[in-house]
């Protein structure tokens, strides 16, 4: 999830492809898995959160255009969202498609009898074939790429989103314990080390001045990246 006041964006498609690929493998096959999102999520990054089986996202957090900075939407990049939003089923595929490529009109029909299901434009005639609908309304015409907000995911059938505006409320919601949830900061920017250093033998005084330099690292959350170094026989 983004760090307090950013916005997750600029993600390579080749990365988030790995990633989303790694959480539907079999290392992850008894693991639950819930993509967070406090801030708005935009571009590729979109595409590991198709990846996941539960989508918590912020009231106000925009979640959507996957396509935007890409010149065109190729067979590779269509092929990949389809597939985690079938695998996952948290969101519609229509809906995911509808966030990569502008060329994509969606339209979201809500059935005579109860129910409501998202096509593509070009599918609306066959669906007419099979079912009564009694009103149809584009979601995103074709020129733009689909974005939604926190609170749209979650009236929308077909999403398995939920809220939460903090950490709190997500492990209320994930019925965790709030110390449980801590972040794994990934990006280069966000390091900030120290180095502490042993010397000499490995004596257990040694050992016990290095252990509460890193405790007060850790009291006083200065950084988030100690460097251990040993010069020592």
């Amino acid at each position: 999830h983004p760090r307090d006041g950013e916005k997750i964006g600029n993600t390579r498609f080749e990365r988030a492809l790995s990633l989303a690929r790694f959480l539907v493998g079999d290392e992850f096959r008894r693991v639950r898995t819930v993509a967070y999102l406090p801030q708005s999520v935009d571009g590729h990054a979109v595409l590991p959160v198709l990846a996941c089986e539960e989508i918590v996202i912020n009231p106000d957090a925009q979640f959507g255009a996957a396509g935007r900075g890409e010149t065109t939407s190729d067979a590779t990049m269509r092929a990949a969202y389809r597939e985690m939003a079938e695998r996952r089923r948290t969101v519609p595929i229509p809906i995911a498609l509808g966030m990569l490529d502008p060329s994509l009109s969606v339209v979201e029909a809500q059935l005579v009898g109860g129910g409501t299901r998202y096509v593509l434009q070009e599918e609306i005639g066959e669906l007419r074939g099979e079912v009564e609908i009694w009103k149809e309304s584009t979601l995103v015409p074709a020129g733009d790429l689909l974005t939604l907000t926190g609170r749209e995911t979650r009236v929308k059938p077909g999403f398995a989103s939920q809220l939460a505006v903090d950490r709190r409320e997500l492990a209320d919601l994930l019925h965790v314990s709030p110390d449980s949830i801590r972040e794994n900061v990934v990006t280069q920017q966000a390091w900030q080390a120290i180095r502490v250093d042993l010397r000499g033998r490995t004596t257990s005084r040694a050992v016990d001045e290095v252990a509460r330099s890193i405790h007060d690292v850790e009291r006083t959350e200065s950084a988030n990246l100690v460097c251990l170094q040993i010069d020592s026989p």
